[in-house]
């Protein structure tokens, strides 16, 4: 292969939707302006507040039945998911030895449970806007951050075939 030859290619390869930062920042432009969204709409507005109590509501008079088994399997559910996170990357860890991975997988639960703590805490508020709704802060949820956090560690240590 000649000099051109190579150069074409390595422009060729360098042009690739995978090799390009855009559609990576496009996405995270597109999600944060999602999450603004869905904080001003259900958090900051009297409208959402009421929709968020009203679900609270609907969904207490359908568990009469099962609640407290749903609601304690919910609140295990976030410790199960790095539980089960855990002993995949000790695992891949362990056999495959990619121990830059599962660091950055670690990394990655831990950021994220500090970053919603931060927000929920020191960042975002919910205003009193009259209607008697819960006292925290709903939104982001620690729930589903560390379940998704969970999933995404385990994704970042196992094979692509997987």
């Amino acid at each position: 292969m000649n000099h051109q030859q190579q150069q074409r290619a390595r422009a060729s390869r360098r042009s690739r939707p995978g090799h390009s930062p855009f559609l990576f920042w496009l996405g995270a432009l597109f999600c944060a302006a999602a999450f603004a969204f869905n904080y001003y709409a259900l958090v900051r507005t009297t409208t959402g507040q009421f929709a968020d109590e009203s679900a609270w509501a609907e969904a207490e008079a359908g568990w009469r039945l099962g609640r407290g088994v749903f609601l304690d399997f919910l609140d295990l559910l976030p410790n199960l998911s790095v539980a089960i996170a855990a002993v995949v990357l000790v695992v891949v860890a362990l056999v495959r030895r990619r121990w830059q991975a599962a660091g950055i997988a670690v990394g990655v639960v831990l950021a994220s449970a500090a970053t919603t703590w931060i927000l929920k805490n020191l960042v975002l508020d919910r205003p009193d806007r009259g209607i008697p709704t819960l006292t925290h802060n709903s939104l982001p949820s620690g729930h589903t951050t560390i379940a998704a956090a969970a999933a995404l560690a385990v994704f970042l240590v196992v094979s692509p075939r997987w």
